[in-house]
C-alpha cells in the first residue's frame, strides 16, 4: 500500500543487507520474512545502495541502510539544511557562472559528496523550455569544470 511505502522500503533494505551478509540468511521483519536462505552468489563488497529523496526520511534511510544519498531537485540551501549546514546561495547547484559551479562542487565535496549527479530537469516555474536551451548551449561546447 502506498501509505506504507517508507516502512516497506526500510524493511526491504534491511532484508537485503541481511541477505548480503553471509552464506545463509534469516530475517523477520514487518514486510519481509525468510529463514535459512542460501545467498550465493552475493554481490561484491563494492555493490552500493543509493537512496534517493529530499525529505528527511529519505536522508535517514540513506544513513541507516544506504551507501550513498541522491537528493532530488535540491538547492544548496535545502541540501545544507538537511545536513545541518548553512550556505547563503539559493540558486540550484549547477546554475550560474563556471566559478559558481566550481564553488557548488567544492561545497558538496566538503559536505562529503563523493559523486554528483546534476538533474537536468529540476522543477521550474517556466517549464523545461529554458532548461532545454541551456543544455543545448552546453552541449555545443566542452566545459571543463576542474
Amino acid at each position: 500500500p502506498f501509505e506504507q511505502r517508507a516502512a516497506i522500503t526500510d524493511d526491504y533494505l534491511a532484508a537485503l543487507r541481511e541477505l548480503w551478509s553471509g552464506d545463509v540468511a534469516s530475517y523477520d521483519g514487518a514486510h519481509a520474512r525468510f529463514a535459512d536462505v542460501q545467498t550465493a552468489p552475493r554481490p561484491s563488497s563494492t555493490t552500493a545502495i543509493w537512496v534517493g529523496g529530499m525529505v528527511d526520511a529519505g536522508l535517514r534511510r540513506a544513513v541507516r541502510y544506504g551507501d550513498a544519498w541522491h537528493p532530488i531537485s535540491f538547492t544548496l540551501d535545502t541540501l545544507t539544511e538537511r545536513l545541518e549546514r548553512s550556505l547563503a546561495d539559493d540558486r540550484a547547484p549547477g546554475e550560474g557562472t563556471l566559478d559558481q559551479i566550481r564553488g557548488d562542487l567544492d561545497a558538496l565535496e566538503t559536505l562529503g559528496a563523493a559523486y554528483v549527479i546534476f538533474d537536468p530537469f529540476p522543477p521550474r516555474a517556466d517549464g523545461h523550455a529554458t532548461r532545454l536551451a541551456e543544455i543545448e548551449r552546453a552541449a555545443a561546447q566542452i566545459i571543463d569544470l576542474r
